[in-house]
């Protein structure tokens, strides 16, 4: 077949050519697209993240997180407080100036701050979210001969740290980073002069909050004779270890008779001062002062060893009491005025009319050796009668069907209180009737008080420990371990906040990588060792006498 001419072949089309034109979003400089985004929601700063690097990068900026953060979380404290709930709400828009930060001025002074994980970390708090991991800690080792305490193994939390403490395993120290679980440091209690038959078992421990957990961790463990030691947890060494730093020279009563002797059941500690208080209702206050080259071990030992050993402490008051029932709680805190103020919070019983709870505060100076001012207050309110007088010639007021007077509302009955927690200026006591009442206390440089309570509902089962911070955020646990609820309590609980004051915090199927944790079965036990920013950690009683530590993480 002859070709077609060259004339005839038709003539290849042309390339449709697409013109270089820069879409009008990517024009924008960085400044502008971070406005844009500072308007998004977190579903779409979230969506955004997954489109290109530069919209992740612009969608995990510091500055939106920070603002995101300020609104949710800040905020709505800076509302609770009495005057500025009354401001308009113009007045309380985001500002990056540190006054209107509260007590988050710290994160908003550090530039280094990750608002994001901050942001996802409360989020967790507030729905409940974490991770579970556990420590099965197995006690392979025969208990010694005596009655082991409530609960038998001693746990707190401290700056991500967790320390446990029996007569077994000794003084021990756990890290978690990153779900992985380590023990740093370990020590045997009965060393020396400190022995099983004469001590007993630990039955109370308390952290340093005074310490810088960075360098060293002071920790003071009481026993059942009524006597206590002090150890430190160096944190500069390569290996971080326990020293025993003073050793209480006590002779009490023998073991047997720990349930009528001063065992010590409560202990307070913020360097220099220490708080004991014993079954006895013995209220001890120490301080201590200087260093000593006591002999531990039958040798002189090194010069730091021997720098590290404290002189005995100076007993400061004594103070014994016959109204002070169990549960209590200790204290210790600085004030303003550059002085100590030592708490003790305590429940009593009313004539035939319930429970009721007081607090006493101690004020030490560091230039006096007794105490400076001595307060009390309780939370009966005034002209509170625990039998009315009901004569037929004046019968009750008669009030219609829901309504309640301020003075019947203040006169109804608690529950004697399983669990006292303090730290100003909350005071939360938990109940045996699924409720909590949580208690404000007002302390000033002449007087101190506390409010009439607030009742508390959330709990399907009665609550047995709960535990209270600074800030008003609260964990409490039921009976048996198989509830846990978290609660924000900031400012006191509104009418209004109160159905919301609280979140259930699920703990029958958790995983960690591949392992599954047990579910908690109805009889078993738990008891509420502590909680921070980001972790809660839970004592848990298992099978065949073993013990298991409970570590939510809300920050993953």
């Amino acid at each position: 077949m002859p070709k077609r001419p060259a004339s005839e072949s038709p003539e290849p089309s042309s390339k449709r050519h697409r013109p270089n034109v820069v879409p009008y979003i990517k024009r924008l400089s960085d400044e502008l697209f971070l406005r844009i985004a500072s308007f998004l929601s977190i579903s779409d700063l979230t969506s955004c993240q997954r489109v290109s690097k530069r919209f992740s990068r612009i969608a995990t900026d510091g500055q939106i997180w920070k603002a995101l953060f300020y609104r949710r979380f800040v905020r709505p404290r800076a509302s609770r407080i009495p005057g500025v709930s009354r401001a308009p709400p113009s007045s309380l828009h985001y500002s990056s100036r540190n006054s209107r930060w509260l007590e988050d001025e710290g994160l908003a002074r550090t530039s280094a701050t990750n608002w994001k994980q901050l942001y996802r970390l409360r989020h967790n708090w507030n729905r409940g979210i974490c991770s579970i991991s556990e420590i099965d800690i197995t006690a392979n080792e025969p208990l010694p001969p005596l009655p082991p305490p409530v609960p038998p193994l001693l746990v707190r939390l401290h700056e991500g740290m967790v320390f446990t403490v029996d007569s077994t395993h000794g003084l021990c120290a756990w890290k978690w980073r990153n779900s992985k679980k380590s023990l740093i440091a370990n020590a045997d209690l009965y060393q020396s002069s400190l022995d099983l038959g004469s001590y007993g078992a630990p039955t109370a421990m308390a952290i340093d909050e005074d310490c810088d957990a960075t360098k060293a961790v002071n920790i003071t463990v009481g026993f059942e004779n009524g006597g206590f030691c002090v150890y430190q947890l160096d944190m500069e060494m390569s290996s971080s270890t326990f020293r025993l730093r003073y050793i209480d020279p006590r002779n009490g009563p023998s073991p047997g008779n720990s349930s009528h002797g001063p065992m010590i059941i409560s202990m307070a500690y913020c360097t220099p001062y220490l708080l004991t208080m014993t079954a006895s209702q013995l209220l001890t206050t120490y301080r201590f002062e200087g260093s000593d080259d006591i002999d531990i071990d039958g040798s002189k030992g090194s010069a730091e060893d021997r720098e590290r050993m404290m002189h005995a402490p100076k007993i400061l008051t004594s103070l014994h009491s016959h109204t002070v029932w169990p549960p209590l709680s200790l204290s210790l805190r600085r004030s303003a005025q550059s002085s100590v103020i030592a708490c003790i919070v305590y429940a009593f019983p009313l004539y035939i009319s319930g429970w009721s709870v007081g607090i006493q505060e101690l004020r030490f100076s560091d230039d006096a050796d007794g105490v400076h001012d001595s307060r009390i207050a309780t939370a009966v309110p005034s002209g509170f009668n625990p039998v009315p007088n009901m004569s037929p010639a004046s019968p009750p007021a008669q009030s219609s069907v829901g309504s309640k007077s301020h003075s019947q509302a203040n006169n109804v009955p608690l529950a004697q209180p399983t669990c006292l927690s303090y730290t100003h200026p909350y005071l939360l006591a938990s109940h045996a009737d699924n409720t909590l009442t949580l208690y404000l206390v007002k302390s000033t440089a002449s007087s101190v008080s506390i409010d009439s309570g607030q009742r508390l509902w959330g709990h399907t089962s009665g609550v047995s420990t709960a535990q209270v911070s600074s800030r008003g955020k609260a964990v409490s646990m039921s009976t048996r371990g198989l509830e846990l609820r978290v609660w924000e309590l900031e400012g006191g609980v509104s009418e209004k906040r109160r159905l919301n004051a609280s979140v259930r915090v699920e703990s029958s199927q958790a995983y960690k990588g591949n392992d599954v944790v047990e579910e908690w079965r109805g009889d078993s036990q738990g008891w509420l060792g502590g909680f921070d920013e980001e972790k809660v950690v839970v004592l848990r009683a298992k099978d065949e006498g073993r013990q298991a530590l409970i570590v939510y993480d809300f920050s993953r």
